[in-house]
């Protein structure tokens, strides 16, 4: 008579074996018997060994006390239901006296073994070793699936980000040369605006400098004596049409035309015979004014002639002496002052 029955074998994750007999006389039909042990062993932190080969499924290991536990025996490791890290615990082998629990990794958590489940149904070596293999095959396949998995999205996030990055960085840049032309454009328009008004502006301000010394010339006021930071005068020449109020210039000494003439070769400006026609108004020299023959004094200005500087204590609208001659206009400044 064949047995049809079913007992737990070598097998993880609650998976069952079916072993048969053809014949009532067989061995097999001694070894359908199954004896459950009632454990609640908690294994501490410490009691986890590094295995001295391991594999992808079997890198520590902890023995569990148990006195009905065989060599020749299989058996079902039933974890309590408390214990999270379930997935951890691989498979168990049956020793004297104890069993020897296998871990792909560590549990963080105490890891308490409810019960042992044991039948003396003994497989073959090579079966047990074709068992494990598949085993573990099929938890790899499982795990590098998932690897696979999250390596192939973090890549994707990856070049995502990049994509993104750079197209950020080619707007920014594309942004940063809009406003570099614009402001170019502008510059440029301002630049050609700014050309485009010299000539006016210096012409005005010529213009209203004239008017300016022609109106002190006219009423008989003296004429400024910085009149000449005001506008640039133009070089004096012979045979040249001169209108009151014109600022000119002669070998680096600057004035202005007090009435309209034509210049001639005999009437040097600034020089003695002239005053009638020019006055002089130099420019200062970081606040020092150079000697000029009929030259306008105000009082508190320097003057320099000779390597020797002067204050005005005096008005004049025209100084027809050296400086050290008129010590009632000029007097000499001590080294220090």
């Amino acid at each position: 008579m064949a047995h049809d029955k079913q007992v737990h074998g070598f097998c993880e994750n609650g998976c069952k074996v079916q072993v048969y007999s053809k014949k009532e006389s067989d061995a097999v039909a001694d070894n359908l018997k199954v004896l459950n042990v009632k454990l609640n062993h908690t294994i501490q932190s410490t009691a986890y060994q590094n295995v001295s080969e391991p594999t992808l499924k079997k890198k520590f290991y902890a023995d569990v006390p148990c006195t009905k536990s065989k060599a020749t025996m299989n058996c079902q490791i039933s974890p309590a239901d408390s214990v999270e890290d379930v997935s951890l615990l691989t498979y168990a082998e049956p020793l004297e006296g104890k069993v020897r629990c296998y871990f792909m990794d560590k549990p963080v958590a105490p890891y308490v073994i409810e019960s042992i489940e044991f039948t003396n149904v003994v497989q073959s070596e090579e079966l047990q070793a074709q068992s494990i293999y598949e085993q573990e095959m099929a938890t790899y396949m499982v795990w590098k699936e998932q690897h696979d998995k999250e390596v192939a999205e973090a890549q994707k996030a990856i070049a995502e980000a990049k994509a993104k990055e750079e197209a950020q960085k080619e707007q920014r840049l594309a942004t940063m040369e809009s406003n570099i032309r614009n402001v170019e454009q502008a510059s440029a328009g301002m630049a050609e605006a700014v050309n485009d008004m010299k000539p006016k502006v210096s012409y005005m301000a010529t213009r209203a400098v004239e008017m300016l010394v022609d109106d002190y010339v006219t009423n008989g006021e003296n004429l400024p004596t910085d009149i000449m930071d005001l506008a640039e005068p133009t070089e004096w020449v012979v045979d040249h049409a001169y209108k009151k109020g014109d600022l000119i210039t002669y070998e680096s000494k600057t004035g202005f035309v007090k009435q309209d003439h034509t210049s001639q070769a005999n009437w040097i400006p600034f020089t003695t015979g002239t005053e009638a026609l020019y006055g002089a108004r130099p420019k200062a020299i970081n606040g020092v004014y150079p000697y000029v023959y009929n030259m306008a004094l105000e009082v508190g200005m320097i003057v320099e002639h000779n390597g020797i500087k002067y204050r005005a204590i005096q008005n004049a609208n025209e100084l027809l002496y050296e400086p050290s001659a008129v010590p009632a206009l000029l007097t000499p400044i001590e080294e220090g002052e």
